[in-house]
């Protein structure tokens, strides 16, 4: 079976399995303890942390540890608003972890507005600073769509917020951008900056905050005060030294990678575009190179995806965390066609796919949305 919904989770690297194993069996100390043993178990906590903050441009006490992204943008969102009320801009095609959280804040008083977008799901920059005013508290914007693989000018973006209210916070959820594309903190000049390890063959239930030194923000969760007091509860160690480990692996493949999936993604469009009419790619040209994600007129994608699935060939249909959603409001917001909108496939890459791989995927995508055609009753 091939796997193609990397947006989605990555297989475990087999060093990442080996450095949590022996975390489990030899080094499964409590690092609040204060024992021998415990101090390298948050040694090497503190190794991962290094390793993180290096990837994307940040200090090592700037990196907070959570259970993910979804726990990074709760975090984020509701330590840093509590008892305010005001402004909070992002837009309708967030992760579920931001768009819902901000549907609450929402009922909590606060007025949510939605920036403009391009057809291909990024965040119209010009008149952006429109938006921003006295009371506009937080900014909340995806660096990489999880959908599209829209890439947002997070840069530019951030300096027109900036610019206009001096105190308004920023939100970037960057759990598809990093270790995919290149990313410094700095430069983007964000406040808050998620991450999540399994999407980069790292282990689920561990993911990072970045907070920019001098944001003050309440924690969610009391107690023993670790993670410097903002999350308590003993450390998940071995999910951290995973991700370290992953992220230092990623890091270094960027380029590589980036080079290799542009071509996957020629491949696929130059082949379903020789083979199938009625179709649109909805990744634009400024989108992640890891994600095609593309719509076929008429066709259920369900459908497809299980024949596909036969074929051999495992893809997605959008946010794997939204899947069971009935209206995709991701496809609403980009103004999608109504008689495409069924027939969204997203296609990610990773590491481990090849050009073969990729070749094949995209005749049998071709061929099976032909299929489909006829069997619905519609001409090619």
């Amino acid at each position: 079976m091939k796997y193609f919904d990397n947006c989605a989770t990555t297989i475990v690297d087999d060093e990442v399995i080996t450095a949590m194993n022996k975390i489990h069996k030899e080094l499964f100390f409590n690092p609040s303890s204060l024992s021998a043993s415990a101090l390298q178990a948050k040694n090497l906590i503190e190794d991962s942390r290094e390793i993180v903050a290096k990837c994307i441009g940040a200090q090592k006490s700037e990196i907070l540890f959570t259970s993910g992204g979804s726990e990074s943008n709760n975090t984020a969102i509701f330590g840093s608003l509590r008892n305010n009320k005001g402004k909070i801009i992002t837009s309708k095609t967030e992760h579920a972890s931001v768009f819902y959280t901000l549907n609450e804040m929402k009922n909590r008083g606060f007025d949510i507005v939605y920036a403009p977008l391009n057809s291909g799901g990024s965040v119209k920059t010009e008149k952006f600073e429109d938006l921003i005013d006295d009371e506009t508290r937080l900014v909340a914007l995806m660096h990489v769509n999880n959908e599209t693989g829209a890439i947002n000018d997070i840069a530019e973006l951030c300096k027109k917020t900036k610019a206009k209210n001096k105190n308004c916070l920023f939100l970037c959820d960057g759990v598809q951008a990093f270790c995919k594309v290149p990313v410094n903190v700095k430069n983007l000049d964000v406040d808050f900056y998620s991450m999540s390890a399994h999407k980069i063959h790292g282990p689920k239930g561990i993911g990072a905050l970045y907070i920019k030194n001098g944001v003050k923000i309440s924690p969610l969760i009391f107690g023993g005060g670790q993670e410097n007091n903002l999350r308590s509860g003993t450390e998940n160690v071995a999910g951290i030294v995973g991700f370290g480990v992953a992220a230092k692996n990623a890091n270094v493949i960027i380029e590589d990678n980036f080079n290799k999936f542009i071509e996957f993604k020629t491949i696929l469009k130059d082949t379903i575009s020789n083979i199938v009419d009625n179709f649109v790619e909805i990744s634009s040209v400024n989108s992640s190179p890891n994600i095609f994600s593309v719509a076929f007129k008429n066709i259920k994608s369900e459908v497809l995806m299980r024949f596909l699935e036969a074929e051999g060939f495992i893809v997605g249909n959008g946010s794997a965390c939204s899947s069971k959603s009935k209206l995709n409001r991701i496809s609403q917001a980009i103004n999608l066609p109504q008689e495409y909108a069924e027939g969204i496939i997203r296609i990610c890459f990773c590491k481990y796919n090849t050009e073969d791989e990729v070749i094949r995927l995209a005749n049998s995508l071709a061929s099976n949305v032909q299929r489909l055609t006829k069997l619905m009753g519609f001409t090619k």
